[in-house]
């Protein structure tokens, strides 16, 4: 038994590589949408109030 205990880590396998989240590019989605003038609009103050923004 005391045998397997110390021959029990080249039994083991290595783990699989950890796989990394890839980077976002920048830029990718350029010209697949366009963004309207009135998203830089004030918001209503129905939202505003909602988000405490308001009283």
């Amino acid at each position: 038994m005391n045998d397997a205990k110390l021959n029990l880590s080249g039994c083991v396998t290595d783990p699989a590589p950890k796989k990394t989240a890839a980077k976002p590019q920048i830029g990718a989605a350029k010209g697949d949408f366009t963004v309207p003038d009135s998203f830089f609009e004030p918001l209503p103050n129905g939202i505003l109030k909602a988000f405490g923004r308001l009283s």
